[in-house]
Formats: structure tokens, C-alpha cells, sequence
């Protein structure tokens, strides 16, 4: 995968922990149109939040797989997410599933 494969292309970041905020720092860097969902509540006070924010990040709280709209080019499936939920969601539809482990060095070169 080449970093050029990122910009313009709308990526979900599927959770919000370590992980999740370095995929989109490292997505937004790459001129991607970044997503976050995340099951629990966003710390808005957080740098981290406040600065992707003010760089066009949307970012979802939410409860429910089935209302996730599933138009997105990749979705970054960060340890921590139950795999096979995810990827059942998504099977069938053009979006690559992207796995990140805890290292930034492997973050977003892994792919699914």
C-alpha cells in the first residue's frame, strides 16, 4: 500500500485508544477524509481530539454496528475491536479492512 492511496479517500478509524489516535493523526497527515467511531465518550479536552477536530475529523460516538454507513475506502481496525464483528459488517462492500497493531512503525501498512 503507498501513502498516495490515502488522500482523498474517506477512512473510518474504528476505535479511540492509542492506537486509534495514531492511525488519525498519521491518516490526516496523509490527506485523508478521517472518520473516528468509537463506542464510549470522546475526551473533547484532549490535545489529541481538539487537533484533528480543528482538521476536519469526524468524530462518532456510537453504540450500534448496523447504523455505520459503510461507503467509507478503508476502515482501520485497531487491537481492541472484535474482529469478526467488523469485518462480517463490511464483508461485501468496496471498503479495505486495514489492521494496526500498538507500534506507529507498522500503522496502516498491514492490510487485511
Amino acid at each position: 500500500m503507498k501513502i498516495q492511496d490515502f488522500k482523498n479517500k474517506k477512512v473510518m478509524v474504528f476505535g479511540w485508544a492509542r492506537s486509534g489516535k495514531a492511525a488519525a493523526q498519521r491518516l490526516v497527515e496523509l490527506s485523508a477524509i478521517v472518520t473516528v467511531v468509537n463506542r464510549g465518550a470522546f475526551d473533547t479536552d484532549e490535545t489529541i481530539y481538539q487537533k484533528l477536530l480543528a482538521a476536519g475529523v469526524t468524530f462518532i460516538n456510537h453504540d450500534d454496528d448496523q447504523a455505520i454507513d459503510k461507503s467509507f475506502d478503508f476502515l482501520v481496525k485497531n487491537p481492541g475491536i472484535p474482529f469478526d464483528k467488523i469485518v462480517d459488517y463490511f464483508r461485501g462492500t468496496n471498503c479495505d479492512i486495514i489492521f494496526t497493531d500498538d507500534s506507529i512503525e507498522n500503522l496502516l501498512w498491514t492490510k487485511y
